[in-house]
């Protein structure tokens, strides 16, 4: 399969918004943002994007929300895509506290990576920096600091 090495946004979202446009693509399909360090094999992380409809991460502050820095899908989640594009305006006022993560948890109800992989995905802030990320393969930083401004090597 030809992957290109990057694919344009059509929109014109700003921020966390333009995150949206990855609902077009379809599965199986593995994303991370940016600040996400991924410091071990991920094939069974990997595997359960043919696993599993859509994934994302369970809120790192919040047990029942989601958290858009680490997906997968297995085929097509475009559905969320077709929502937000039908008036992206309404939906980036009424969720512009959350974000583009309660936009996502009013359509629908994933699985959470850390019920799945357990240990495997930790966030910085929470497990890395009180010492509980023993085993873990990917390193989700949120918010400050961003990787570049801390030194850790485990």
């Amino acid at each position: 399969m030809d992957v290109p090495d990057r694919i344009p946004l059509e929109n014109d979202w700003p921020g966390w918004w333009s995150k949206i446009e990855l609902f077009k693509l379809e599965g199986p399909l593995l994303y991370f943002d940016l600040d996400t360090i991924i410091k071990g094999d991920l094939s069974d992380i990997a595997e359960q994007c043919h696993k599993q409809e859509f994934i994302v991460l369970n809120d790192f502050y919040r047990e029942k929300g989601i958290g858009s820095g680490m997906m997968g899908w297995n085929e097509s989640v475009r559905y969320i895509y077709d929502a937000f594009a039908k008036n992206p305006r309404q939906y980036m006022d009424q969720y512009r506290n959350g974000g583009d993560q309660s936009f996502i948890e009013s359509q629908c109800s994933p699985v959470k990576w850390q019920n799945i992989v357990r240990d495997h995905v930790v966030s910085y802030k929470v497990h890395v920096m009180n010492g509980k990320s023993n085993g873990s393969r990917v390193v989700c930083f949120h918010g400050k600091p961003k990787p570049h401004e801390v030194n850790w090597l485990e």
